[in-house]
């Protein structure tokens, strides 16, 4: 996730029912782009990033702030791989 995704989801954590997100302390795993990375390893960290999504408890809700986060946000969030151009 990058630094935005990382601020939003830290706001939204207590508020929303968000604490205990799998996906917390693992924000590289979660970023749309990691430097030096080719597109293979890319895909599949972003493949991992989409598992550790799938089996967490507050999936549900991570999905439902979907339709709140700004549309320039890149990176996966709840299990989407969101590239900057809306998502919804």
């Amino acid at each position: 996730m990058t630094a935005p995704v990382l601020a939003l989801l830290a706001a939204l954590a207590p508020a929303e029912g968000m604490a205990g997100a799998a996906c917390t302390g693992l924000a590289p795993l979660h970023d749309s782009d990691v430097d030096g990375e080719s597109g293979e390893d890319r895909e599949a960290r972003h493949d991992r990033a989409r598992a550790v999504c799938e089996h967490c408890r507050v999936l549900t809700v991570c999905r439902a702030s979907l339709d709140s986060l700004p549309p320039q946000t890149v990176g996966v969030w709840a299990g989407v791989l969101l590239t900057g151009r809306g998502h919804g």
